[in-house]
């Protein structure tokens, strides 16, 4: 099937499971339940990331220095998969296979539904468990209102991230994260990036000429066409970099 009837039986199967939205989740027990953990989770979920321009994986895009300086630099933690096929092509339920486990599209089992979340997890063994959503588009139809039961802190795009720009939201949550882990036990934090989510020229200062590196690209505000295809991919190539 192509791209474009996929993601209409995508949506359509989307559309479906609304009329599912009371489904319980099973419930999750942990085999060895631990009181107390003395570690950390972090799980960082970023936005309209395509793996082919990230240049760890294709050097020539030159658009990601500061990953290929960790990867060299830490070789014995980090692993890098490589390009990857997306679970899904929009950001509800492509984040809800990785806070659900649902591992196929259409997801006629309701599977995103039914699942433990990895908060439930998370909370059975033990964690204090923290969800950032710099986006602020929780809950949704696959991760609802009903399945914050299992979340301690919610902090979404308002009061401690807000950014009027959304260029300096993703760092005010890595502040924050970075100092709950340097003090704290025990949590377990899910992170929705903004990342390079368009419209592209929003994300970074642009008009900084240290972050033109891929000219020409867009100006701020200006409307994608398919004619204009080189500036856009230029402009996101910048905001990867």
């Amino acid at each position: 099937m192509d791209s474009i009837g996929h993601s209409l039986k995508t949506i359509r199967y989307s559309v479906i499971s609304l009329k599912y939205v009371s489904t319980p989740r099973e419930d999750f027990t942990a085999k060895n339940t631990r009181t107390a953990p003395s570690d950390n989770v972090l799980i960082i979920v970023d936005e309209s990331i395509r793996g082919d321009y990230l240049s760890i994986n294709t050097p020539e895009v030159n658009t990601t220095p500061a990953l290929e300086k960790y990867l060299n630099k830490y070789q014995d933690n980090i692993l890098n998969y490589g390009i990857m096929t997306a679970s899904a092509t929009a950001s509800s339920p492509a984040r809800a296979s990785v806070l659900t486990g649902f591992n196929h599209i259409p997801d006629t089992e309701l599977g995103s539904l039914r699942n433990p979340s990895v908060f439930d997890i998370a909370k059975a063994n033990g964690y204090r468990t923290i969800l950032i959503n710099v986006q602020g588009d929780f809950p949704d139809p696959l991760f609802r209102k009903s399945d914050m039961r299992s979340v301690d802190e919610v902090y979404l795009n308002d009061g401690d991230f807000d950014s009027a720009s959304n260029m300096d939201a993703d760092f005010y949550a890595a502040d924050f994260i970075h100092k709950r882990l340097a003090e704290e036990k025990g949590l377990f934090i899910f992170l929705e990036k903004v990342g390079a989510h368009i419209p592209y020229e929003t994300r970074y200062d642009g008009e900084d000429r240290a972050n033109q590196i891929f000219m020409p690209k867009m100006n701020r505000g200006e409307r994608y066409t398919l004619e204009k295809r080189e500036r856009v991919i230029n402009s996101y190539k910048n905001l990867l970099r």
